[in-house]
């Protein structure tokens, strides 16, 4: 979330406290790709004239997670999501073929979204 927020200071906070804890970085990546995906979806069906309530329906999700979709689409154009989600489908291809390992991915894809 924060990192979608553009909030900086919170979001590397958040994650040396995950990396410290042992969670494993693809993990991490692959809730930081998941909240974009999200965001595009919601950023779409909006665009598409769909209400908020319609929204909150057709992605299954709850009002909260909606709230936050909300907030976090107003901050990023729809451009910039897409820029990004092809970023994240790059990394994941360089992961999986052993070009980069998942620390190096993960540093790829926060640093070229928190810078």
């Amino acid at each position: 979330d924060y990192i979608c927020e553009n909030n900086k200071k919170k979001s590397f906070e958040i994650l040396d406290e995950m990396l410290l804890n042992n969670i494993a970085e693809q993990f991490i990546i692959h809730m930081i790709v998941r909240q974009y995906r999200m965001l595009y979806q919601y950023v779409v069906l909006q665009k598409k004239g769909y209400t908020y309530n319609d929204i909150l329906n057709k992605m299954k999700i709850k009002n909260f997670v909606a709230t936050k979709l909300a907030k976090q689409s107003k901050n990023l154009k729809m451009e910039t999501i897409e820029y990004y989600m092809r970023r994240f489908l790059e990394i994941d291809k360089k992961i999986k073929t052993g070009e980069i390992d998942n620390r190096v991915g993960l540093e790829l894809i926060t640093n070229g979204i928190i810078d």
